[in-house]
């Protein structure tokens, strides 16, 4: 079964030489769909991914960037807190043996898609909770000066009946 709840880290550095021009707030949101359309919301209370099944993920801001911002996505990792056990399976590149995947491009201005397959890690327990954490990085489109701000988020994934 999967259990899912958006969990924010508000982790959020910026700095751009001292000099803020406005207020930056951002925030994404996390998301999982039964299929590779990424029409249909999953509904994860009901088991609805089970180890080596597909898990289709969208990652979207909450509400629109400013047109100079794009985002990408550099990095994710699957971890079982309970046994302190954790896999990346994306670091900039895809990580062998995941199948994770990108479904267009890795950065975008309204959505970023994924895919891989889904897994417990073998010493975890039958009904332990999986969380999937991104990291985000924002980034001024067409400039030759480029600011980052990293923003972590965190969605429980599943729970392993």
């Amino acid at each position: 079964m999967i259990r899912a709840s958006n969990v924010l880290f508000e982790d959020i550095t910026f700095d751009l030489n001292d000099a803020q021009p406005a207020e930056l707030a951002f925030e994404f949101g996390l998301n999982f769909y039964e299929s590779a359309d990424f029409t249909s919301q999953a509904d994860l209370t009901n088991g609805a991914f089970q180890p080596g099944t597909s898990l289709f993920g969208r990652i979207a801001p909450k509400s629109a960037l400013a047109a100079a911002l794009e985002f990408s996505v550099g990095k994710c990792t699957v971890e079982d807190t309970s046994i302190s056990q954790s896999l990346d399976i994306l670091d900039q590149c895809p990580v062998d043996g995941t199948a994770f995947q990108f479904r267009d491009l890795q950065s975008d201005q309204s959505a970023v898609q994924f895919s891989f397959e889904g897994f417990v890690f073998p010493t975890s327990a039958d009904d332990t909770t999986i969380d999937v954490t991104c990291a985000v990085n924002i980034f001024e489109v067409k400039s030759q000066f480029s600011f980052y701000v990293d923003y972590l988020l965190k969605m429980r994934s599943y729970d392993q009946r």
